[in-house]
């Protein structure tokens, strides 16, 4: 009859409206994704200018990689930073550079030389994201007596399975034009306490090639 013809074609008009609006929602969310991401990149791009022109070459390289490492920390969503450089020779892994570290801790980090393949035993396919390499501390191997690992932050109680876990490892390895290793960034507290993203790393990939220069 005309009264339920009516009202299917109500019921209709209704919906294709609210397919309409849904989509356009949609659309509108992932336009402010893309806004937000060119935002962090024009940031990040920023930062790593002014952290390029803190550089020189008269200047130690120590000093050199603790501005990278401010840097990274101000760019990125980590507050610890670490950075090491690799001997191409004795393939032994040296830390050199770091923020957040208390100072007596980042003494013991940089007294310890540890070979470059035990590290590599932690950096896994099963643990790539991006460039880099995030190994949560329940999956995390077993550590070999010659590396020496140390806790920053203490652990979260409460914390869920997307929580940052203070022996979660995130590091980006550096490499030559050769592709051999000369170097290693390390993260750690993240400033919202969660286990990383893909897209929360852009930052510290740009950082890590610019690293890897210097290096």
């Amino acid at each position: 009859d005309l009264f339920n013809q009516m009202t299917v074609e109500v019921i209709q008009t209704m919906a294709v409206q609210a397919a309409i609006a849904l989509g356009n929602a949609r659309r509108l969310k992932e336009q402010m994704r893309r806004v937000e991401i060119l935002d962090k990149r024009a940031g990040t791009v920023s930062k790593l200018i002014k952290t390029t022109n803190e550089l020189s070459l008269d200047r130690p390289l120590e000093r050199s990689l603790e501005i990278l490492a401010e840097g990274i920390r101000d760019a990125s969503p980590y507050q610890v930073v670490l950075i090491s450089t690799v001997n191409p020779e004795t393939k032994l892994q040296q830390r050199v550079a770091g923020v957040g570290i208390p100072p007596e801790t980042l003494s013991l980090l940089k007294g310890h030389l540890q070979p470059w393949k035990k590290v590599q035993q932690f950096l896994r396919r099963e643990f790539k994201i991006g460039s880099g390499y995030f190994i949560p501390y329940e999956k995390r191997p077993v550590v070999p007596d010659e590396l020496l690992l140390v806790r920053i932050i203490q652990e979260d109680e409460n914390g869920g399975p997307n929580d940052w876990h203070p022996e979660d490892i995130l590091c980006f390895p550096l490499q030559d034009g050769a592709g051999e290793p000369i170097g290693l960034i390390s993260l750690d507290a993240p400033r919202d306490g969660k286990r990383p993203e893909p897209d929360m790393l852009e930052p510290v990939e740009i950082f890590a090639a610019q690293t890897a220069l210097i290096i």
